[in-house]
């Protein structure tokens, strides 16, 4: 027998409503009648209806708000509006705050009241027994997908424990899963300072008012804006249906993009976590097909793995800021965006790649003696957070704009125009022998006064630069484990391997061979991982 409330300002309404059903022959019975919503909420939580029955224009409280009371206390209750208003912003509301139907007062028919309380029925009877099995074990399947998602290892004796629960009795013939996260969450955070909670339930109660009443499944939500879903199997066409519809209603209704990626049908519960952790894997995949994207595990390409071995984008794009050719830094920038599309770059590793650029940029117009009016931070931060390469591609081109604007204003120089040009000079001439003598005749300058100039503008010694700039660039090409020490001195202007080892030890306190032996090691170590 199901239990109704029936909730309206006028007691004729309330009257009305209530006598005009066969309740026994719906297998319900209205087991209360409230004039207003805080006399209805007393009632509610000490009878627990399943059904309520409520206008949107309430005296002492507004029905929006009387409606996400109710859901917040019991998500399976069903309420159904009937009211005057016909305006869209009530029906949306309404609909939004978890109304499972909207029906007016001048037109209420018997046979349509009906058939909604039959409708909402079924919606009632399955959350009633869900809400009985969300227990210990829901909690549990949270924090191990959580656990999954952190790339931390759980026992296998935990797992096995786990899927012991009743919880998982319907999927133990075959299930699907899939798991959800809504799209750019991250600039919806920064101007919803207060929304994280507000987010989960909203998502709560669109998942289950989208999801229809044939499918069984269990929602396990891993932040307040993502989750997985738990399918007992089912028509693969249905499932994907379904996830349409949730995408859809979610995005209509909460204005929110959300992306989707489905697992194929598996017959093993003991792999619900690997096929977890390949979905979260295979989700990365939206950063190239875009938001709002359902994604199926079928489809999986494999993402491969940019390496500084292998490209020379970085080179050319530095050495082009460098010269201040910004046609050239934007065409090598395409160039990437072109070159990770094509191989599937790991969509981390690519950001990782992106960032290391601009850091060196940072360090490079830093040793010039550039102010940095330029925030090289805010750039970088924005790039850890892009979700797309079509967003990350729009992000670095402004980025890129900006840093030409902020290098062609002659303010941005801290030191003279005469030591801005031995910076640059020195810049561009690294792979030669510079000396001192060699300076001073291509500017015109006494040895003795240009040395002097340059220390007292940059509080280095000119030669002790000179010598600094050409073991960075030697430490750089030292990463390359094809190229031999003793090339990277000559491609920085040693002809003396035993000098040029002398001078590595002195400014990073290591020897070029324990250095390449590091890097090896840690690259060994990254690949074991």
């Amino acid at each position: 027998m199901y239990r109704v409330m029936i909730v309206d300002d006028e007691a004729i309404v309330r009257t009305n409503i209530k006598h005009m059903l066969d309740w026994k022959s719906l297998d319900c019975a209205v087991l209360a009648l409230a004039e207003n919503a805080e006399e209805a909420m007393r009632i509610f939580e000490e009878a627990s209806p399943e059904i309520v029955i409520t206008d949107v224009e309430l005296k002492d409280c507004n029905g929006i708000q009387f409606i996400q009371q109710i859901k917040r206390s019991n998500k399976g209750a069903q309420v159904i509006v009937i009211s005057q208003a016909a305006d869209y912003r009530s029906v949306r509301g309404a609909m939004k705050a978890g109304a499972f139907d909207y029906l007016l007062k001048q037109t209420l028919r018997k046979e349509t009241l009906k058939q909604v309380i039959e409708e909402a029925k079924p919606y009632c009877r399955i959350k009633r027994k869900r809400d009985k099995r969300y227990s210990a074990a829901a909690d549990y399947l949270r924090h191990y997908l959580i656990l999954v998602k952190n790339h931390l290892a759980i026992a296998d004796d935990k797992i096995a424990a786990l899927l012991q629960s009743s919880l998982f009795d319907p999927f133990r013939d075959t299930y699907e899963l899939i798991y959800f996260r809504v799209d750019h969450i991250n600039e919806y955070y920064q101007s919803h300072h207060e929304a994280h909670e507000e987010i989960r339930r909203h998502l709560q109660e669109m998942l289950e008012s989208s999801i229809p009443d044939s499918h069984t499944y269990v929602i396990s939500f891993i932040t307040n804006h993502s989750g997985a879903i738990l399918f007992k199997g089912c028509d693969r066409a249905m499932l994907i249906k379904t996830c349409h519809t949730i995408m859809r209603n979610i995005t209509q209704c909460l204005s929110l993009p959300i992306s989707i990626t489905i697992s194929d049908k598996n017959n093993q519960l003991s792999s619900l976590f690997k096929i977890f952790s390949s979905l979260l894997k295979q989700h990365e995949m939206r950063f190239y097909v875009g938001c709002d994207a359902l994604i199926q595990l079928s489809e999986a390409a494999g993402f491969q793995t940019l390496t500084l071995e292998s490209i020379d984008f970085h080179t050319r794009l530095l050495e082009a800021v460098n010269i201040r050719d910004f046609n050239e830094v934007r065409h090598i920038h395409q160039e990437i965006m072109t070159y990770a599309k094509e191989h599937l770059i790991s969509p981390q590793n690519l950001l990782d790649y992106e960032i290391f650029i601009l850091n060196n940029m940072e360090g490079n117009e830093l040793n010039k003696g550039i102010k940095l009016s330029f925030s090289f931070q805010e750039g970088i931060h924005a790039i850890q957070n892009c979700e797309t390469i079509a967003q990350l591609d729009e992000l670095l081109l402004d980025v890129y704009e900006r840093i030409e604007e902020w290098l062609k204003d002659e303010r941005s120089n801290r030191y003279g125009k005469d030591i801005t040009e031995i910076i640059n000079f020195v810049e561009n001439n690294y792979t030669q022998k510079i000396t001192l003598k060699m300076l001073a005749t291509h500017f015109g300058i006494n040895e003795s006064y240009l040395s002097r100039m340059f220390k007292n503008q940059t509080g280095k010694n000119l030669i002790y630069y000179v010598n600094e700039k050409k073991m960075h660039k030697a430490r750089e090409l030292l990463g390359n484990p094809h190229i031999m020490i003793k090339e990277a001195a000559y491609a920085v202007g040693y002809d003396d391997q035993f000098y040029f080892n002398k001078l590595f030890k002195r400014f990073f306190e290591v020897s070029p061979t324990e250095f390449r032996r590091r890097i090896q090691a840690q690259k060994q170590k990254e690949n074991n991982k």
